[in-house]
Formats: C-alpha cells, sequence, structure tokens
C-alpha cells in the first residue's frame, strides 16, 4: 500500500522529490526510491521531525497504524491511514484530542467511497428508492496467498491477526463503506470464528468469521469473511421499503429491484475502469482537504467505532455470545 499511495501522489501532481518514505525493510526502501525516484529516510524520527513535510502516510500493518498516527499529530502532521485505525482503542482519544487541538486533517482511508459503484450506492440510498435500510447483507472472500503473489504470505502481516491481519483489516475496510450508508452506529455483535483450512496462519488466527452486527433502530447486517474464496468475491444485500440492491463487485454492476417495474435495472461501471482511479481520487481528495481545510469524508468517531467492532468480534468469539459495541478499558 506504500508503493500504492507514492503513485496516488504522483498521479496527483506532487513531484517524486516532495515524497520522502521509510520503511523498516531496506530492501523495500531502496525498491521505491529506484522505482519512483522519490527521496528516502534513514530513520522514521529523522523524516517526522523534517520541517518540510506536511503530511504523513501510515501504510504499515494494522496494529502499528496508531503508533505512527500519533507521532504524525505529535509533530503537528497531517495524516493518512490505511484501515483500521488501530486494532484497540489505545491512543485513539490523545489522536482525537491532537488531531482537532492543532486542526489537523486526519484522514482514515476508504477507497470504496471514491469508487463509481461506491457513489451510486450512496445516490440510491439518498433517492427515492433509498430510504432506511430494514435488512442487510454481505459476503467477502479472497484466497490469501494470491493477496501477494510475489512474497510468502507466511511472511505477510494479514496472515497474523496479532498484526491485524486474520481478516480484521478486510472487516474494517468494508465495513467502513457499508456503515456509510446504513448510517446509523453498531451497538452489539456477535461473531464466531474458525480455520478450517491448511494455511499456515499465525496461532489463534482464523480462515473465516460469521457476523452479525446490530445497528441503532434494530436493523441486524448479517456478515461472511474469509480468506479462502478463489474468486475473490464481494456480494452485499440491501432492502429498503422501496426497493432491493445487490452489488456483486465481479459482476462490475449495481442491480436495483424497482417494484413498480417489477425487475431489476443494471447500472455497469464503465468498461474501462482502472481501480487504481479511486485510489488516486482518495488521495486527491486528502491534498484538497489539507489545501481547502475540508472535512475528510470519514469520521475519527466512525473510525473509533469500526475500532470497537473489532475488539467486540474477539469478546463475542470468545464468550460464545452478543456483546455490545462499548468503550474498552485500557
Amino acid at each position: 500500500m506504500g508503493k500504492r499511495r507514492v503513485r496516488c501522489l504522483l498521479a496527483n501532481g506532487i513531484p517524486a522529490a516532495n515524497i520522502v518514505v521509510f520503511d523498516a525493510r531496506a530492501d523495500r526502501l531502496h525498491e521505491s526510491r529506484d522505482k519512483y525516484s522519490v527521496a528516502t529516510a534513514k530513520t522514521f524520527k529523522a523524516a517526522i521531525r523534517d520541517p518540510g513535510i506536511a503530511a504523513v502516510f501510515v501504510s504499515v500493518p494494522g496494529a502499528l497504524h496508531i503508533k505512527y498516527c500519533l507521532a504524525a499529530a505529535r509533530a503537528g502532521k497531517h495524516w493518512f491511514c490505511e484501515v483500521p485505525l488501530a486494532v484497540n482503542s489505545r491512543g485513539i482519544a490523545e489522536l482525537k484530542e491532537l488531531t482537532q487541538a492543532k486542526q489537523l486533517i486526519g484522514a482514515p482511508g476508504c477507497q470504496v467511497l471514491f469508487h463509481p459503484l461506491g457513489r451510486a450506492l450512496q445516490e440510491w440510498a439518498a433517492g427515492p428508492l433509498g430510504g432506511p435500510i430494514l435488512a442487510a447483507s454481505y459476503s467477502f472472500g479472497s484466497y490469501l496467498p494470491e493477496w501477494h503473489p510475489h512474497e510468502d504470505y507466511r511472511q505477510f502481516y494479514a496472515s497474523n491477526k496479532a498484526m491485524g491481519g486474520g481478516n480484521l483489516d478486510v472487516i474494517a475496510q468494508e465495513m467502513v463503506w457499508i456503515r456509510s450508508v446504513i448510517n446509523r452506529s453498531m451497538v452489539a455483535v456477535s461473531c464466531r470464528t474458525s480455520k478450517t483450512s491448511a494455511l499456515e496462519l499465525a496461532e489463534g488466527t482464523p480462515d473465516h468469521q460469521e457476523i452479525i452486527i446490530e445497528f441503532e433502530g434494530g436493523l441486524m447486517l448479517s456478515a461472511h469473511f474469509d480468506l479462502l474464496d478463489r474468486s475473490h468475491e464481494g456480494m452485499l444485500r440491501l432492502v429498503t421499503a422501496a426497493s432491493t440492491l445487490k452489488w456483486n463487485k465481479s459482476e462490475k454492476a449495481l442491480e436495483v429491484y424497482e417494484p413498480s417495474a417489477g425487475a431489476w435495472k443494471r447500472h455497469p461501471q464503465a468498461d474501462n475502469y482502472n481501480y487504481e482511479t479511486c485510489y488516486q481520487e482518495e488521495i486527491g481528495r486528502f491534498l484538497t482537504c489539507i489545501e481547502k481545510r475540508e472535512a475528510w469524508p470519514v469520521r475519527l468517531e466512525t473510525a473509533e467505532e469500526i475500532v470497537r467492532l473489532l475488539h467486540g468480534l474477539d469478546r463475542s468469539d470468545r464468550r460464545k455470545r452478543s456483546v455490545p459495541l462499548v468503550q474498552e478499558v485500557v
């Protein structure tokens, strides 16, 4: 993701000379320098103290996100963070306080909000066929060894729940945009996890989760996530009083059932659409927010709610029952 963010900055007109990269792995640091002609920092502390740096992009394993976001905020830098913002609530209150007090742009990422079908989904929810969501389901599967075929998945953070993997990052990513469409707070969760495959995952890391999320007003979202599905499919279904919406990401189209016509209406994305574009637009929006002092579309309170959800998944699985999504005691 760090390399992708460099590409996005370049696509938005930021000169390579104005981009400084740090990575704890020397081979990745040198790769970024050689591929994109960006500057490199010997240490993170040296980079964060540089008065010429205005913003920090945090693209590290999820368990380390809050550490680097806090470092950026303490140094008075705007920050952009991959999801999740953290894997527990420790440090979030300080991050929120610093970001507000220093008038920084704090940006939890979510590229789906900038995808054309993501925008179409928002338009449907706000239009005459939308309205309050009455029923919801989502399923997403993706075979972990095929995420980064150029490296051993067992050395990749996504194979380790303790580092924010084991689908925690995927659940957080998907729930940010689903939560924005439902537009209600999550209040409780029930979760069961298991490992049924031969994948070599870190101890305690599941390969699939079955989840029921309860929202204010009684709505329940049933969700399935796994690291096993070779089709890499994601399927969303939302029901309102006026219509039903389906989004199968593999088919690259939204479908809306219109009762007046008694038929499904298909809303496809452009045939030549490049998924990298939504990442570029996401970073473009971040740069605009910094320049014009505009609000970022994902509120820090929403990112914190997602963190409470992740913590709730673990508590529910251990206790074998539904648990409220309350603030952690840390």
